[in-house]
């Protein structure tokens, strides 16, 4: 030290430094995106002089902070010799996760189809979705998406009512998918009837179903394919030369396939053979005189002759 005069002294003091304070926040619970489930802890490695308090820049004053939501959390340490120490950490957040359902189509009964659900998130995931009102849990999905097969018996919507992933419960998954189940054709071939040998009948085939549709009827040997009908029954004509029974084998309508057991019944034409008759008697006559001619076949009911000139003759009897 010098004074005014030049005249100088000199001093000495020792400052002794107390322990320090270190340490850091730590995050406890991240929350999730919209939630204020959060936590961080200041956690010390030194103590300094012990006696720690704590203040949060939110203004709370324990070592452990909860219920919060994402941002910047600064405290401010102070022991029992008021030495401080100060420091921070960003407390993130969990994106909710979220689920949409696609594969809304069109099945025939009996078949089957795959459903899609998108996840976003952390795996694994939980879902629940509706088959109509029955609902129906999957854990435990570790890959996305995920794709179940659905094989409703009557036009079904499906809609999915629960996300969750390993972090957070999501709540965005409004979507649905309808899948329409369309009836399968069915046919019914009648007509049995017996026919003389050479004459014709009408079959009918009773279709159900959407139109147009597409059929195959055979006689046993000659499969017959018609396409583009467009209105039920279906008649067709038959001619058989020998007793024949006709079925359908093969049927679709604008939607589906039919399968075997759509396709019933059958109709059968039985053939009665032409009588052939056998005419005997006089060959010529004397004029205005009268002669006998006959005519035989077993079992004929009735006749009519033709006789020439015009005039005809019918009658009963063998």
């Amino acid at each position: 030290v010098t004074d005014a005069l030049g005249c100088q002294s000199n001093a000495t003091s020792n400052i002794n430094y107390g322990p320090q304070i270190s340490g850091s926040v730590d995050v406890l619970i991240t929350p999730c995106q919209g939630y204020s489930t959060g936590s961080v802890k200041f956690s010390p490695l030194l103590s300094g002089n012990g006696g720690l308090t704590y203040l949060w820049n939110n203004g709370q004053t324990t070592q452990t902070l909860t219920n919060l939501a994402t941002g910047n959390y600064t405290t401010t340490v102070t022991d029992s010799k008021n030495c401080q120490y100060q420091t921070s950490a960003i407390l993130g957040e969990y994106t909710l996760p979220t689920a949409s359902l696609t594969g809304t189509t069109s099945i025939c009964s009996g078949n089957s189809t795959l459903l899609t659900i998108s996840l976003t998130g952390t795996a694994p995931w939980n879902i629940i979705y509706n088959e109509g009102i029955t609902p129906v849990a999957v854990n435990n999905i570790n890959t996305s998406p995920y794709t179940f097969s659905v094989s409703p018996t009557s036009t079904t919507v499906y809609s999915i009512t629960s996300v969750s992933d390993s972090h957070c419960n999501g709540t965005n998954f409004g979507t649905t998918a309808t899948v329409t189940v369309n009836p399968r054709p069915t046919s019914s071939i009648s007509g049995s009837a017996t026919i003389c040998n050479g004459s014709s009948t009408t079959l009918s085939i009773a279709l159900t179903g959407s139109q147009p549709w597409s059929q195959t009827y055979t006689d046993g040997t000659t499969p017959v394919v018609v396409s583009g009908i467009a209105a039920s029954p279906y008649t067709f004509s038959v001619s058989p030369s020998v007793p024949t029974n006709y079925t359908v084998t093969a049927l679709s309508d604008a939607n589906c396939t039919a399968l075997a057991g759509d396709m019933t019944g059958s109709a059968a034409v039985a053939i009665n053979p032409r009588p052939i008759p056998t005419i005997t008697g006089l060959i010529s006559v004397c004029a205005n005189s009268m002669g006998n001619i006959y005519i035989t076949e077993t079992g004929m009911t009735g006749y009519i002759w033709s006789i020439s000139g015009g005039t005809t003759v019918s009658g009963g009897g063998a």
